[in-house]
């Protein structure tokens, strides 16, 4: 596996404190990423995603400061070349005038998924957005 990495970078108007939410929170996450979640937000708390009925992603957290950083590993359930645990997603909130700026790295991705994640970071993420500033809900 080489360390092949996406970086998503996006403006919410919305306080860190409730974007922090939406990624600790499992009935908040999967009204945008996936379809359920399991989630245990402390140190090396499991996190499992229903993503679609049939793949699920399985990490642990191991960062959580509240309202500005978390870190977590992923992988995929079954999976060999990206294995639960086998790379590592940060979201950093930093609040700016009426919102704050999302940036979330994903690193150590298998170069044949590197596409998939990128575009599913980008719109999972512009969900969470209109979610958050339109109040459109998914799932």
């Amino acid at each position: 596996m080489n360390n092949f990495l996406v970086e998503h970078k996006l403006f919410i108007q919305a306080r860190q404190e409730i974007i922090y939410s939406y990624f600790v929170q499992p009935q908040k996450l999967s009204q945008w990423l996936g379809r359920s979640a399991n989630l245990d937000p402390k140190y090396n708390g499991g996190l499992r995603i229903n993503m679609n009925q049939n793949d699920f992603v399985q990490g642990n957290y191991r960062i959580l400061e509240p309202y500005s950083r978390i870190c977590f590993t992923w992988g995929w359930d079954g999976s060999e070349s990206h294995p639960p645990g086998s790379s590592i997603v940060e979201i950093i909130l930093d609040p700016h005038d009426n919102g704050t700026w999302l940036t979330l790295t994903h690193a150590a991705i298998p170069d044949e998924e590197l596409d998939c994640h990128n575009q599913g970071w980008e719109q999972n993420l512009f969900r969470l957005k209109n979610l958050l500033q339109e109040g459109v809900a998914y799932g």
